[in-house]
């Protein structure tokens, strides 16, 4: 139980003996004014009452009848607190000392998980320790502070150890012996909550991270750093992504240029040394694909100023990255989630819940309308990646049945905003000539079960337009398709999402990168047209792609189209979802 009695609470008095202090004492660690309220009202009844029947109210009765009363409500109140504080909560069980880096490497993680009876798979958080560059510990008050809130509340969470540099009073001497091994570190530990998403129950799609000081730097140089920036580590797991879906940077150094100034030792840097500080500093590599932030700062903090934090939420504003600074007044440089000042949980956990949350599934399933009630499917044939009928094809949906079909696991009608969700798993059936499992709308001429053709020289522009959101990757090959242009034996185009990076993938020639930091949930708009000797696409409004190029036997695909199976390390049941909330084709 955390919190003091707030100042609108009827104060203690004190009665002369001993155990009413202690009383007292123990009642500043219970938040319950409500009751306190009560417990004046039935004082100053009980008080109305004495006086009548005595005509005076004495000192020590009032004392006693205020104690015992008092004593009653405090009864209630530890009961309600303690049930409030445990009803939405879990056990933790902490694994310390995992080795992530190599077993010849001191450095080692430990793990902080939610003790569960359900298999469901849990969010990630990567805790960040501080100490400078060159102390600190994973264990340390505030990171088990951290460890054991964010597990309790759900988040399978590991905090690192990394690779420090000796003591030294210069940043830029702590720097250059640890620059960029530490970050490399941190993102190794990202990749291995990914690499071992089965054994922890991890959901690989959702890893966020939390820091503290030097903490807080790191987690912000991996939220704003992709690899087209070359500080990703060689290995180990290097097939798996660094990449974050939310970050709490706390009180840490994000122009290390201007903490160097104020320290007075930028000017006497060589120009290594002065290009290392903007190496190492987040606000340099700010895009408008980064992650949502979560910035948390005190205005007693006397060793890094609250304008560090103010420069990366002026930079994520401007680049239109979801932020927020919250600023703690009178907290001090260092803080975990329960400062003096301010209980600090509820904004975090709340913070992580709503930007690591699992994409709605089950409650979706029980939904009555069908996908046709949300696009128009009278111009499309499916193909599911199921097999009911064994015949060594997977089963598909022409119209009309198709404007009232639903498939309950992987192909049916999503809420808030309506959408149709597409989802193919590794183990499913596959179409001749392709080792992967589709759900997935082909085009066909409207309103017959006849399959549609033509040409990219046509006179006329073929043209199909989609608002689309990609919520879900298999965890071991992060790959799927999205939209395709095909012709009678293979692609032509296809707009596919490897781990982050979604691009135009046209055959035999090079990609055309649509966006290197895709965030899975993200909605966006894609116009493919074809026609007069070129293909043209557009991404989010912007023409990505003008191509010359000329095709027979065309048609359009849409929908999800999963790019791994058993065989790349998948197990049967992974897949990869899409969302689609607007489709539709002309000429």
């Amino acid at each position: 139980m955390v919190g003091a009695l707030s100042s609108s609470c009827v104060p203690i008095q004190p009665a002369g003996t001993g155990w009413v202090l202690v009383l007292g004492v123990f009642l500043q660690e219970i938040p319950f004014e409500a009751d306190i309220v009560g417990v004046r009202k039935i004082w100053e009844t009980t008080a109305s009452q004495e006086r009548r029947m005595s005509g005076r109210w004495s000192n020590v009765t009032q004392r006693i009848v205020f104690v015992v009363v008092l004593g009653v409500f405090v009864l209630v109140n530890v009961r309600t607190n303690l049930n409030a504080q445990t009803a939405n909560s879990f056990a933790v069980r902490v694994i310390k000392d995992v080795s992530y880096l190599g077993e010849d490497r001191p450095e080692k993680l430990d793990l902080y998980l939610p003790v569960t009876r359900d298999a469901q798979r849990r969010a990630a958080v990567l805790i960040v320790h501080g100490g400078g560059w060159h102390g600190g510990d994973k264990a340390a008050r505030r990171e088990q502070n951290i460890g054991n809130t964010l597990a309790a509340a759900g988040f399978v969470c590991a905090s690192v150890n990394y690779r420090l540099a000796d003591r030294s009073d210069r940043l830029d001497d702590r720097l250059e012996q640890v620059w960029p091994g530490n970050l490399h570190d941190c993102k190794t530990a990202v990749r291995f909550l990914r690499k071992h998403a089965d054994q922890y129950n991890i959901d690989p799609t959702r890893v966020a991270a939390i820091g503290g000081s030097a903490g807080g730097h790191l987690v912000a140089m991996l939220a704003t750093t992709d690899p087209e920036d070359n500080l990703d580590p060689a290995g180990p797991y290097a097939d798996y992504s660094c990449r974050i879906q939310a970050v709490i940077p706390m009180y840490g150094v994000h122009d290390v240029v201007l903490q160097a100034k104020k320290h007075g030792t930028y000017n006497d840097m060589n120009l290594q040394e002065q290009t290392l500080c903007r190496q190492a500093s987040p606000i340099h590599y700010v895009t408008s694909d980064d992650p949502p932030a979560l910035i948390l700062h005190g205005t007693g903090d006397d060793r890094v100023p609250v304008i560090q934090s103010e420069l990366l939420r002026d930079r994520l504003k401007q680049a239109r990255v979801k932020c927020r600074l919250h600023v703690i007044k009178g907290a001090p440089h260092s803080f975990h989630l329960q400062p003096a000042q301010q209980d600090l949980r509820p904004l975090v956990i709340s913070f992580l819940k709503q930007h690591l949350a699992e994409p709605k599934t089950g409650a979706e399933n029980a939904q009555v309308k069908p996908p046709g009630s949300i696009l128009d499917l009278s111009a499309w044939r499916l193909t599911l990646p199921i097999d009911r009928d064994r015949s060594g094809r997977p089963d598909e949906v022409e119209y009309p049945r198709l404007e009232s079909f639903d498939h309950g696991e992987y192909f049916f009608a999503g809420n808030d905003p309506p959408s149709v969700i597409f989802r193919a798993h590794c183990g499913g059936s596959t179409s001749p000539g392709s080792d992967y499992p589709r759900c997935e709308l082909r085009q066909m001429v409207p309103k017959k079960q006849q399959e549609i053709y033509w040409s990219t020289d046509d006179s006329t522009m073929h043209t199909m337009r989609m608002r689309a959101a990609i919520t879900k990757l298999p965890a071991v090959k992060q790959h799927v398709v999205c939209a395709q242009i095909h012709d009678k034996d293979d692609d032509v185009i296809m707009i596919r999402l490897e781990g982050e990076k979604l691009f135009i993938e046209r055959n035999s020639v090079d990609r055309v990168m649509l966006t290197r930091r895709y965030e899975l949930g993200t909605p966006f708009d894609l116009k493919i047209s074809a026609g007069k000797g070129r293909i043209q696409c557009w991404f989010n409004g912007q023409l990505k792609m003008d191509w010359m190029h000329s095709q027979d036997d065309c048609y359009f695909k849409a929908g999800c189209y999963t790019q791994s199976n058993e065989r790349k390390g998948d197990k049967p049941d992974a897949f990869a979802e899409v969302r689609v909330y607007e489709l539709g084709v002309s000429d």
